[in-house]
């Protein structure tokens, strides 16, 4: 009806072809190749009968200027090869065979439709559109549909789109091919469907009885297929509810709907083609839905009786040259719907009228589910790109999107969450006053500092004691005041870094430590040059006296302060955070700058304790009078086997524990000095005050 309405339009107007006056002849090959070639012939000679004869015509008045047609490639296809013998303009309005763009086979073809590659485009967007990776795939032997399919298989490939099963139909196999692709249908787990199939071969499809059981798929079609129109085969084509057909976008024809409404049946009888139209396009019934009735008055037009309560889907970023019509069968006829790019359309149901279709969401058709936010898809060896298996993300990596293919790692200062979808700031965690741990070790110190202070208290109360003034009295006071500081020095330890402590702890630690060793080693030289000394004519009796235990102090000390010095100058500790020992976490600390001088400051602190022990060990047979030489080589003992066990065990630590190792090696070495060296004397002058005398001391 458009046709004969743009030719009278044509010969109406007297601007357009004026003197000439178009005519048509319209022949319908149906599907069948050979009778496209017959039509063409009769249309070529004139004749209407079988005797026609190529290259005569017996036509009387008029002159063939142009072939309009076919819709399918095939026919197309030989067409073509009489109208370009003639070159005699040939125009197709459904072929899409990418063939046909070759200017030099085909000459005189012209079409009004893009090409099969942009429909193969088009079909690869519809499909991302919804998220469907995994389809089937039911194509014909012939070449147009081998081309076609060929066409979208390498545009798949590139878009990461997978073919579960292609169903090939061929000729000599009819019968068998089709029932394969129905149980092909049935047996794989694709719910999206691509067709590229002939009207024959398709119709010995749907003609077989497993036809009845294929439900639930979705199916997508070129813009060449019109079998999804025919209402002939409405009892056939249930199974294809829900299918989607992609269309050559339709403009709009000035006059075109007024002339169509006013083409009436009793006004022009003999017209063939009104009838049809209001048999497609009227809902003419009188009891049944395919009778054509020539009363009028009864008839409607379609789109008051739609009968669907359905939801198309919204397709605003699809863009391309082609319409989406969503074909859809329901109770007692078939109808297709096109679907704009940007319009979302609602049909709404009559009234006594039921639907076979309801609303419904989008369907899914993946090889694989799609792996949620928090996990990462990785593919599964021996299978297509498209079966992938979910991954959850390691501690720290986050995906939050669907289907994401690697994790993402939170920033230093974050961690992921439980479900690893989101990354969350991390714990800041440290030797707290909160903690037990840190409660424990601030108890112990303390506890300890006030033993060390009693010590202290007794020595300076019994200061007139032989005991005491026995082995430098001086030097006694300075290794408890030395061992208290070592105690509460631990304090600098605990609690939150800050500069200050962090710049503190390690120089106060290595000082004050270094004060009681080289008090120690004072007090055992001190011993020995005082032996020596009482020999006849000896030359050390001048070394005797305070001077020579605090020039030894002070010098020993001189050493470790010029070792802190460099540290502070070169690279000093600052806190820090340790955000790779505990998940989630980050452990506030202080970062010793450097590694080398801190063990520089532990190895100075050792010489020193192995000169005492071994100063001591050699002084250890002198007479008991003046001796403590025993008692500061066990003490030195204890102090060595603390820090030798402390270095692996502080490096084999991490984060707020290598402070507590430390701390407990200050506190275990600090009391080993002060119960070895201090705890004797304490039992006689508080238990055993008759021993605490110069005569007993002199006789013995």
């Amino acid at each position: 009806m458009a046709f004969i309405f743009a030719i009278e339009e044509i010969n109406n107007n007297k601007a357009i072809l004026p003197n000439i006056t178009l005519g048509f002849h319209i022949y319908d090959p149906c599907i069948m190749v050979i009778a496209a070639s017959e039509s063409l012939l009769r249309i070529m000679t004139g004749h209407v009968n079988e005797n026609m004869v190529p290259n005569y015509s017996c036509r009387r008045r008029g002159k063939v200027e142009a072939i309009v047609g076919h819709l399918l490639s095939s026919s197309t296809y030989t067409i073509a090869g009489l109208t370009s013998v003639y070159r005699l303009p040939q125009i197709s309005y459904g072929a899409l065979d990418s063939i046909f763009s070759d200017r030099v086979q085909f000459p005189s073809l012209y079409r009004t439709v893009p090409d099969e590659h942009s429909q193969a485009e088009a079909i690869v967007e519809l499909l991302q559109h919804f998220g469907w990776n995994w389809v089937g795939m039911i194509v014909s032997e012939d070449d147009s549909s081998q081309r076609a399919s060929e066409d979208l298989r390498v545009i798949f490939s590139k878009r990461s789109i997978c073919i579960e099963y292609t169903s090939v139909i061929t000729q000599p196999n009819l019968d068998v091919d089709a029932r394969k692709a129905i149980e092909d249908i049935n047996s794989h787990s694709a719910n999206v469907i691509i067709l590229y199939c002939t009207y024959t071969y398709f119709l010995l499809l749907v003609g077989k009885e497993e036809w009845k059981n294929v439900s639930g798929k979705i199916w997508i079609t070129g813009a060449s297929t019109t079998i999804l129109t025919n209402k002939g085969l409405i009892n056939l084509l249930h199974p294809l509810n829900g299918s989607i057909v992609l269309s050559v976008r339709k403009g709009e024809i000035p006059g075109l709907k007024e002339y169509l409404q006013s083409a009436i049946p009793s006004k022009q009888p003999d017209n063939i083609f009104i009838k049809k139209l209001w048999y497609f396009e009227m809902a003419c019934r009188d009891n049944s839905i395919f009778e054509v009735v020539h009363n009028e008055s009864s008839c409607v037009q379609i789109g008051k009786l739609k009968t669907l309560e359905m939801s198309l889907y919204d397709v605003d970023s699809f863009r391309l040259t082609y319409s989406i019509y969503a074909a859809v069968y329901a109770a007692a006829y078939a109808l297709h719907l096109m679907l704009n790019v940007s319009d979302q359309e609602r049909i709404s149901e009559e009234p006594g009228m039921k639907s076979t279709v309801h609303p419904w969401q989008t369907p899914r058709s993946v090889c694989s589910d799609s792996c949620p936010p928090g996990y990462w898809k990785t593919s599964q060896e021996g299978k297509q790109v498209c079966c992938h298996i979910c991954v959850r993300c390691a501690d720290g990596e986050i995906t939050s999107k669907y289907d994401m293919e690697a994790c993402m790692k939170c920033p230093e200062e974050q961690w992921s969450n439980e479900k690893r979808d989101l990354c969350v700031p991390r714990v800041i965690d440290f030797l707290s006053y909160e903690d037990a741990l840190c409660v424990s070790l601030a108890l112990m110190a303390v506890l300890l500092a006030s033993f060390a202070a009693g010590v202290l208290g007794i020595f300076i109360k019994h200061k007139d004691t032989a005991i005491v003034k026995a082995n430098n009295r001086d030097l006694s006071y300075f290794l408890l005041v030395s061992i208290l500081l070592a105690f509460l020095c631990t304090f600098l330890f605990l609690g939150r870094p800050i500069n200050l402590t962090c710049l503190l702890r390690q120089i106060a630690f290595g000082i004050i430590f270094v004060l009681s060793l080289s008090s120690i080693l004072a007090k055992t030289i001190t011993v020995v040059i005082a032996f020596n000394a009482t020999k006849p004519n000896s030359r050390l009796r001048k070394w005797v006296g305070p001077r020579v235990s605090l020039f030894l102090i002070i010098l020993c000390t001189l050493g470790e302060v010029l070792i802190c010095t460099i540290w502070l100058l070169q690279s000093p500790p600052f806190p820090d955070y340790d955000t790779k020992t505990e998940s989630g976490k980050m452990i506030l600390l202080c970062n010793e700058g450097s590694d080398a001088l801190f063990y520089c400051v532990i190895g100075y602190m050792g010489t020193l304790a192995l000169m005492s022990f071994f100063v001591a060990f050699l002084a250890r047979k002198l007479p008991d009078s003046f001796n403590e030489a025993q008692h500061v080589s066990f003490s030195m003992l204890v102090f060595c086997s603390v820090w030798v066990s402390f270095i692996p065990a502080y490096i084999s630590t991490k984060g707020r524990y290598m402070v507590a190792v430390e701390i407990f090696a200050i506190l275990a070495s600090s009391t080993g000095l002060l119960s070895c060296v201090f705890i004797p004397k304490c039992y006689i002058i508080i238990m055993r005050p008759d021993l605490n005398t110069k005569g007993y001391i002199i006789h013995r």
